[in-house]
């Protein structure tokens, strides 16, 4: 029997083929998602026309809940994957189009014929890694036998992760020999939810959240923050191609699945370079005992990658987050719910935390991730609470989770933050940040924040160097490869922070954060037409009535001599905050110097001071602000500002 196979694509230097769905540059396969190469399949069979985004996600997450962020992730990697982000056409709030030149092919296989091979290729690999497994093998499925609640389902999985096991077993006396090697890079990849109704998928982010953090822990180890590997929960890659975007030469992945009340955890440990397989096992634990999970996998772990850990990191491996499962299962969702980093998703993780402390008043993690949920949500760049409110709750929450815990790394990170933006003590902060770095040392959270506390103190060389190692840590970040871009800009080099700006655009040209800074080094560097170019970008990826949007564009208009206009969306502004609207006095600050509204400069400078808007830190270095520096007005208010630096 015989049916027409997959299409095939050609198109410039690449091909798409259909028979086994790899896309292939020249002679080379280019590392991209399974998720990636869907979207591209549907993009060049829709022949030029526009796909909605309410059509990708039906197609690529049929029957599942997916943020649209998703998608513009996919997009971003195919773009950066093709080399040319105009093959992919976005139509502003509709849709994408493959707009280069493609030819197809057909081929016709026989499919009975492609089953048996794969068939034959799989029987053969199987048998050759059970002859080797032996007794082992034996020896974990009668261990797992003894379980009760065995899930048929995964029977196959089981066994192969149980053939794995059974050869790290047997071979251990190999490993053990080979203990020079050494692993610095590790990212643990989300764990896969196999459970029928994917329900489970916040639960495994936060089991993933917490094996990062236990494993973080390890001197001499580099462990990828969550926010670097979230996009793999729903853009499953090659272990090959995840180690080669990651920049990582250990991969820890796995999967969980409920059955009842029963749950099914797989993990391994694999070698990015030769996909060797350095450790393997299945758990099987209840409702009660998942929590115990993630410590036994780090310690697993620790000892595959020939850690010898020292006295105060067994101690920490050992100690329990908590003793109220329940507690530890609203912490995970707490966990999952501020990796996304969403304003709903913030106020989500309130939500869990409060539950989880509720449980249980002594659990230190939960208190330090509901205070990095409260300083983000009062952060300027989310602004969802006033900085009188968000501000104190996090100070108090870090505070306790630091009287439960002194060496709690993420507490002592998010008080310095506190004291850093809104006490405005900033030698205090770095201290405090500092302090988090010598805990632990691939903390780029850390090192990101550090980089603020440096350019508001002007020491703008040390600030690069803290912020390129946060990058470093965390490659996959958008926001921190922007922001890398900072330290040039408050030193005045508008021309190198342009350049280290446009940097992010490689990881998402269309990430608007990364547009707007753009922008934002051109216009202040006087180049009035690039600027305006740039603008007609983010035109697409905003709502144009977004404050930060007519801000921009009343700066642009202002240079490109049209006054009057640039005017009117400055009264319209003023007139939005009037009727009850929060527009930022930074915004408003910015166009009214790019007017000359000198009196308007100074109350709406005077207005960020009251309201302890973080952006007050850096009013003194600000490109925004230059001409108003030598006016005895602007060295007075900074004066009696009350910042320590």
């Amino acid at each position: 029997m015989s049916e027409p196979a997959n299409r095939s694509y050609e198109f410039g230097d690449f091909r798409l083929s259909g028979e086994d769905g790899i896309l292939w540059r020249g002679g080379e396969k280019v590392p991209v998602t399974q998720k990636a190469i869907d979207l591209l399949e549907l993009l060049l069979s829709s022949n030029g026309r526009l796909v909605t985004r309410a059509e990708i996600i039906e197609k690529l997450w049929p029957e599942t809940y997916v943020d649209e962020n998703n998608l513009s992730v996919t997009v971003s990697m195919l773009r950066k994957a093709l080399g040319d982000p105009k093959l992919i056409e976005t139509i502003p709030r509709k849709g994408y189009r493959f707009i280069g030149d493609v030819r197809s092919s057909s081929h016709t296989e026989s499919i009975d014929k492609a089953d048996g091979r794969e068939l034959v290729r799989v029987v053969i690999e199987r048998t050759e890694i059970e002859n080797d497994a032996g007794p082992a093998l034996e020896r974990l499925e009668a261990r797992t036998r003894r379980h009760s609640h065995l899930l048929v389902a995964m029977a196959g999985m089981a066994l192969l992760f149980a053939v794995a096991a059974g050869w790290w077993f047997i071979s251990r006396t190999d490993v053990v020999g080979q203990r020079s090697e050494k692993y610095r890079q590790l990212a643990v990849l989300p764990f896969r939810d196999l459970s029928a109704d994917r329900s489970n998928r916040d639960l495994s982010i936060g089991i993933t959240d917490a094996v990062i953090t236990r494993l973080a822990s390890i001197r001499g180890l580099s462990v990828r923050p969550v926010s670097s590997v979230v996009i793999f929960a729903d853009e499953p890659a090659s272990i090959p191609d995840a180690a080669k975007m990651l920049r990582v030469d250990a991969i820890l992945e796995g999967t969980i699945q409920k059955d009842g009340d029963r749950y099914r955890i797989s993990a391994q440990l694999v070698n990015a370079a030769d996909q060797r397989v350095l450790w393997a096992d299945v758990f099987e634990e209840d409702r009660a005992g998942i929590f115990l999970v993630q410590k036994t996998i780090s310690g697993y772990v620790a000892d595959a990658l020939s850690f010898q850990l020292t006295a105060e990191e067994r101690k920490q491996f050992a100690r329990p987050m908590t003793e109220n499962s329940e507690a530890y299962r609203s912490y995970l969702l707490g966990r999952a719910f501020l990796a996304k980093r969403t304003n709903d998703g913030l106020v989500r993780a309130i939500e869990y935390f409060d539950r989880s402390i509720e449980l249980d008043p002594a659990f230190g993690e939960a208190y330090a991730g509901r205070a990095t949920t409260n300083m983000l949500l009062s952060d300027s760049s989310f602004a969802a609470r006033p900085p009188s409110v968000g501000y104190p709750l996090a100070e108090a929450d870090a505070n306790r989770a630091l009287e439960i815990d002194p060496n709690n790394v993420e507490a002592t990170a998010v008080l310095g933050m506190v004291i850093i933006s809104y006490r405005w003590n900033l030698p205090e902060g770095e201290k405090l940040l500092r302090r988090a770095i010598e805990l632990n040392p691939s903390y780029s959270t850390a090192y990101q924040w550090l980089s603020w506390a440096l350019i508001a103190q002007g020491r703008t060389s040390e600030a690069e160097q803290s912020i390129d190692r946060a990058a470093e840590l965390d490659p996959t970040s958008a926001i921190v490869t922007a922001e890398r871009g900072f330290p040039a800009y408050f030193s005045g080099d508008l021309d190198r922070a342009e350049s280290r700006f446009r940097e992010a655009l490689d990881l998402d040209r269309h990430f608007p954060t990364s547009r707007f800074l753009v922008w934002r080094a051109l216009n202040f560097a006087g180049k009035a037409e690039a600027a305006e170019a740039e603008l007609n970008i983010i035109k697409n990826l905003l709502r144009e009535d977004e404050p930060v949007y007519q801000v921009a564009k009343g700066c642009t208009l202002s240079r490109l001599g049209h006054a009057k206009e640039a005017r009117a969306i400055y009264d319209s502004l003023r007139e939005r905050h009037q009727k009850g609207e929060f527009i930022s006095p930074s915004y408003t600050a910015v166009l009214a110097a790019e007017l000359g509204l000198d009196d308007d400069v100074f109350a709406d400078i005077e207005a960020i001071l009251k309201e302890r808007n973080d952006y007050a830190l850096y009013l003194w270095t600000a490109p925004e602000f230059a001409k108003y520096r030598s006016d005895p007005r602007f060295a007075e208010i900074i004066a009696k500002s009350g910042i320590i630096r």
